[in-house]
Order: structure tokens, then C-alpha cells, then sequence
């Protein structure tokens, strides 16, 4: 797959509303996307469904399909950061089709799922 195509899609999930899907083969340590990171509130109110812990005082928000990612206990991908972005990386190789998971964490309401 060319650098200049996009290795995902958005598309329904199985497991919650829409979900990210591999367009082709993505193999292990693969940067998948990054994203930057809109650091807000820790109590985003009604977007609490799509922040990430940032530190003991902020959140924050995905600004891409990052956020679109479900919830795996066996997770296919990670989310890594750096000062002001977000990384999704490859945990293995992930198929044409899969969807694209990542483990929210055991504090997670839907930490338990799956």
C-alpha cells in the first residue's frame, strides 16, 4: 500500500455503531494515523465517550478517527502520544477488513467488554 493511500476506513462495527477497518494489510509497528491532540477539561460533558486520559487534570480529544476506535481486551492496535498528538500503531498485523480495536483500559466503563 502507497504512503499516500489511507490504510483505514470508517465503516459499521459489530461492536459499537462505526468502527475503523483496515483497507488492506497493515503490518506489526505500523503507524496506522496520527492525530492532534485538543487537550480539554477533564469532564468534556457530552464528549466524554471520546477523550483519552492526558494527565491527572486534562483529557483529551482525538482530532481524527482515532476516536472512532472500539474497545478490545485483545486489542489489535495501541494508542501512543507525543507533547501534542496521538499515534495509532499496530500491535500485529491486522487484515484487509479487520476492524481496527485498542484497549480502553480496565477503569474504562467498557473496560470489562469483550
Amino acid at each position: 500500500m502507497s504512503s499516500t493511500q489511507t490504510k483505514f476506513r470508517i465503516g459499521t462495527s459489530l461492536i459499537h455503531g462505526r468502527g475503523v477497518f483496515a483497507r488492506g494489510t497493515i503490518r506489526r509497528g505500523t503507524t496506522i494515523m496520527s492525530a492532534p491532540a485538543l487537550i480539554v477539561e477533564k469532564d468534556p460533558g457530552e464528549l466524554s465517550d471520546y477523550v483519552f486520559e492526558w494527565d491527572d487534570e486534562k483529557t483529551a480529544i482525538a482530532l481524527g478517527a482515532i476516536s472512532l476506535c472500539n474497545h478490545s481486551r485483545k486489542p489489535n492496535a495501541e494508542v501512543q502520544t507525543t507533547e501534542d498528538a496521538f499515534h495509532l500503531l499496530a500491535l500485529r498485523t491486522i487484515r484487509p477488513g479487520e476492524e481496527i480495536l485498542i484497549n480502553y483500559g480496565p477503569d474504562h466503563p467498557v473496560g470489562h467488554l469483550r
